[in-house]
């Protein structure tokens, strides 16, 4: 010895504890506990084993690796194995009965020289295993049988035995509990046979492998089936796999007939719906054209009432005009009145101081025009006919409220609209405030709703 190195996870290896050296084809295989690992003296590394890796994996541990010819020995946690020089699959059916049975940590493997054989070294003693006798026995062709069958009908039990002329089973509709009986005559270790089933449309793996050579289906749909058996025992002898066909029958409602009518009912079914559906749509188009003709009927009352509410506001706009206008032009009277009465008041005062009659006379006549001026009923007739057109509709609410209204009254309320003061009413009446203010009292007292018929007008 020269020198010693250490090696640990910065080399590589998943951990330091639990590592196994074997030899196997010229290399140097260092086992984990999580796969199988080479050393690279380039990179002085050690690096994962893909072929190794890939065919026993890396959760299990394994513990021993020796070659023998073509074939490769191993133990697999706590079970034996081996595999061929064609690394194809890992053969561990024929020790199914040697499991547990290894010295943990001390698994012995001695392959015999000039032979096939190998020595296996379990708690029980030596096992001798020969892989080509293996294959003699599988060459005796052992079949699975499936041997009887029971089901349950209307709570009566049916059984009868299956005979290997059989193909084809066919199980009542309303069958439950169907039963299957396995065996497998021809193996020799009849103590320790296993077996698997899978039921084509109804289970996608083939099941665990159990003791009892019983198969229960509780409850299975109308249909066809296929069911295949296979049998093996754990001193690694396994029976070819068989398979059985059988049907189980369709309810009345569900045959061809009756599926036939079933279709034809809901052919019927379907038609009748869409011309149904047609004729909702027809209908439904219909209301639709009918509310949209609505629609464009509201829309054009909308704007027939818009234009008129334009129309009245314009009247209206209009009317507030002319009622200002009017209101300016009753203003100017009543103050052309006061300036006349006060203008004739000053000149009957020079009358009377007049020193000769000629200037009373003159005064006179001038006083006389003034009078006749302010009594010319003329303007006033003008006046209450603009009064009355721009005041129409108030006028014509107010006469068919109260057919017997009098026209000063109207005047009054035409005024008492336009906002007039009393003492303009009073100018234009030629009488006194006094006199407006009785006027206006008697004329509320003899028509109650006057002042509302004015504010809504």
């Amino acid at each position: 010895m020269v020198s010693t190195e250490h090696f640990n996870e910065q080399n590589g290896l998943p951990s330091t504890f639990n590592i196994n050296v074997h030899r196997w084809n010229g290399q140097n295989i260092f086992t984990t506990n999580q796969g199988l690992f080479k050393f690279d003296k380039g990179t002085n590394t050690f690096l994962p084993h893909k072929a190794l890796n890939s065919l026993l994996g890396k959760e299990k541990n394994i513990r021993q690796l020796v070659q023998q010819g073509d074939s490769t020995w191993c133990v697999i946690d706590d079970q034996v194995a081996y595999f061929t020089h064609q690394m194809d699959k890992v053969t561990t059916n024929p020790f199914l009965s040697l499991k547990g049975t290894l010295n943990r940590g001390m698994e012995c493997i001695v392959p015999l020289k000039n032979t096939h054989e190998v020595l296996l070294g379990t708690t029980n003693g030596l096992f001798a295993f020969h892989p080509g006798a293996r294959s003699q026995l599988n060459a005796e062709k052992v079949r699975t049988r499936l041997s009887r069958t029971s089901y349950t009908i209307n709570d009566s039990v049916i059984t009868f035995a299956i005979r290997d002329s059989i193909n084809l089973l066919t199980f009542p509709n309303n069958v439950h509990n169907i039963s299957f009986w396995l065996s497998a005559p021809h193996i020799r270790d009849k103590a320790n046979i296993r077996y698997s089933y899978l039921l084509e449309n109804k289970m996608t793996e083939w099941s665990e492998w159990q003791e009892e050579p019983f198969i229960n289906f509780s409850f299975l749909k109308s249909g066809d089936y296929l069911i295949k058996v296979k049998a093996q025992s754990l001193s690694g002898e396994v029976a070819q796999t068989t398979q059985l066909s059988f049907t189980i029958e369709s309810a009345w409602y569900a045959t061809w007939p009756w599926i036939l009518f079933w279709v034809l009912i809901s052919v019927g079914l379907i038609i009748g719906g869409i011309r149904q559906i047609q004729v909702v749509i027809v209908r439904e188009k219909e209301k639709t054209r009918l509310e949209e003709l609505k629609r464009q009927e509201l829309r054009d009352m909308e704007r027939e009432t818009q234009l008129v509410l334009q129309e009245k506001e314009r009247v209206e706009a209009d009317i507030i005009e002319k009622s200002k206008d009017l209101a300016n032009n009753a203003v100017l009277i009543a103050k052309k009145r006061e300036l006349l009465i006060e203008i004739q008041n000053k000149l009957n005062e020079l009358r009377k101081n007049a020193r000769n009659d000629y200037t009373r006379t003159g005064i006179l006549s001038i006083v006389r025009s003034i009078e006749v001026n302010l009594n010319d009923e003329q303007q006033y007739q003008l006046f209450d006919t603009n009064l009355e057109r721009v005041h129409q509709e108030l006028f014509n609410e107010l006469k068919r409220r109260h057919p017997n209204i009098a026209n000063k009254e109207l005047r009054i309320c035409a005024f008492i609209k336009m906002e007039l003061t009393n003492k303009e009413m009073a100018s234009i009446f030629n009488i006194s405030v006094r006199g407006v203010e009785t006027a206006r009292y008697r004329l509320r007292k003899k028509y109650p709703d006057i002042d509302d018929l004015i504010g809504q007008v």
